[in-house]
């Protein structure tokens, strides 16, 4: 798992000792330990969307089943990239208020995060970083409660822009290759003594069908046939008109 942050150090202080040191372009995570069965997951905002081709959309990502408070969380997220574009990210409103990696400026460097994947598309990366601190104080934030609410629709730690290119069907998809392993996305606590992940299973997929809007068909339905007229007779004992078709 890799956490990306420019000209800072982090230290992080949870029930034991653990430091984050983010240096120059990039530091990789070198050592995790496992948490089985914790349960605890990534999740996007919903299991499908339908969309259109050129329409931009928003991916919330969120956290469910907690069970250690969390002081950082590598996302690995995999798209198509013939089918859909990432935009940008943006930071939700939790305690993991910095987003990484970062350019010289302190910005999220979206170029840095993305992996093109030219020989195959599907397998095209997206790798972000969040972690408990605040680049405006230069201070540590709380690690986010097991008691938290982190839903992806109503309190997303972070929200992915695309939009899509062409028409097709695909997933949005968390990398995921086992608990512990540090290439792959994981949801890190120290409340087990050392930087532990507590991603536990495969998470769910989002699924994407990109197609046209289907051209109204016109109606068919005969007119009704107009009324012929043949003779028209008046009656001005009651003013009206009395009209005999054949």
């Amino acid at each position: 798992m890799r956490l990306f942050i420019n000209r800072i150090h982090i230290f992080i202080i949870g029930l034991g000792f653990f430091i984050l040191s983010f240096v120059a372009t990039q530091k990789i995570f070198t050592q995790l330990a496992k948490a089985q069965g914790t349960g605890s997951q990534l999740a996007f905002y919903t299991a499908s969307a339908s969309l259109t081709p050129n329409q931009t959309f928003d991916v919330n990502i969120g956290l469910t089943n907690l069970t250690q408070s969390v002081t950082a969380v590598d996302a690995v997220v995999v798209f198509d990239s013939d089918i859909l574009e990432v935009q940008g990210v943006t930071l939700g409103t939790t305690d993991l208020k910095t987003l990484v990696p970062q350019d010289a400026t302190g910005s999220f460097d979206l170029t840095k995060a993305l992996q093109i994947n030219a020989t195959n598309s599907a397998q095209s990366i997206l790798e972000l970083g969040l972690v408990t601190f605040d680049p405006l104080t230069q201070l540590v934030t709380p690690p986010l409660p097991i008691t938290g609410d982190f839903n992806p629709s109503s309190n997303p730690i972070a929200t992915i822009q695309f939009k899509t290119k062409t028409i097709g069907q695909t997933a949005i998809t968390f990398k995921y290759d086992g608990n512990g392993i540090t290439t792959d996305s994981n949801i890190v606590t120290n409340d087990l003594g050392d930087p532990t992940d507590i991603l536990s299973d495969t998470p769910n997929p989002l699924n994407i069908t990109v197609a046209e809007l289907a051209t109204p068909v016109p109606s068919t339905t005969p007119l009704p046939s107009p009324i012929e007229c043949t003779s028209m007779d008046y009656n001005p004992a009651t003013l009206t008109m009395m009209y005999f078709t054949t």
